[in-house]
């Protein structure tokens, strides 16, 4: 049976799961990055920048779904599966994507919603994958994402998103799912992304503007499982490339 809604619309404060973040909204990334300063501190900015790419770097691998080549494989070799997991990803990124958009989200929330999908649908590859249980993780994993990155983060009511999804949960059933979700990754929730080295990584010239290419061609990729054989910092650095040779 599938958990229904019983109009039980509380915002996300009910939840127990408490989550902090201080994330700038997507909107912020029309704000044009100021030229660098030449001043006694510039040595120790691009060395406090190159020590984050490295630890991003040492991490990225660590938020990389669980058994990475069978899940890709599946992905791949699946997608005309009924039930399968190639499937279930397609409709959750769509729908995060969708989210994303509609709400105006920070961009950072679309992926890591995405990377809690994938790393919890590659623990569940064994599953079934009714329709009913990729909307319900998509909605838990978009939730938990929006309480990372999120200034203002929308009730549990306006992440249903009735337009792309065809099942209503209660609030109480979404909480639940949250917490399943959190179980599995082992609360391991600040994830690095292609995403996480857009500031590190040098843009072109006309910054603003290319970073805003960068985003709207990594959004593209997520849709791509065949992204996921390529490390986070790879995917970002291609990005910056293909905007770069736009330029030219």
């Amino acid at each position: 049976g599938t958990p229904m809604e019983d109009d039980d619309a509380s915002g996300v404060s009910a939840s127990g799961i408490i989550l902090y973040c201080d994330e700038d909204p997507f909107a912020d990334d029309s704000t044009p990055i100021p030229p660098p300063a030449a001043s006694s501190g510039d040595v120790d900015d691009v060395q406090q920048v190159v020590d984050l790419a490295m630890e991003y770097k040492a991490r990225e691998r660590c938020y990389a779904p669980v058994g990475s080549s069978a899940y890709i494989h599946r992905l791949l070799h699946d997608h005309h599966q009924h039930g399968g997991v190639s499937s279930a990803r397609t409709k959750a990124v769509h729908y995060i994507v969708y989210a994303f958009s509609r709400l105006g989200l920070a961009a950072a929330t679309a992926f890591n919603a995405v990377n809690y999908v994938d790393r919890f649908l590659s623990i569940n590859c064994h599953l079934s994958w009714e329709v009913w249980m990729v909307e319900l993780v998509s909605v838990a994993c978009l939730s938990v994402a929006c309480k990372l990155d999120e200034v203002t983060v929308p009730s549990l009511h306006d992440l249903r998103m009735e337009e792309v999804t065809s099942h209503s949960f209660r609030a109480s059933t979404i909480r639940d799912m949250e917490l399943t979700l959190l179980k599995a990754l082992q609360w391991r929730l600040a994830c690095v992304t292609p995403y996480s080295y857009l500031d590190l990584l040098p843009l072109p010239t006309t910054a603003a503007a290319n970073r805003s290419r960068c985003i709207r061609l990594l959004l593209r990729s997520l849709s791509e499982p065949s992204f996921l054989r390529f490390d986070a910092s790879v995917v970002a650095a291609a990005a910056l490339r293909c905007v770069a040779l736009l330029q030219d």
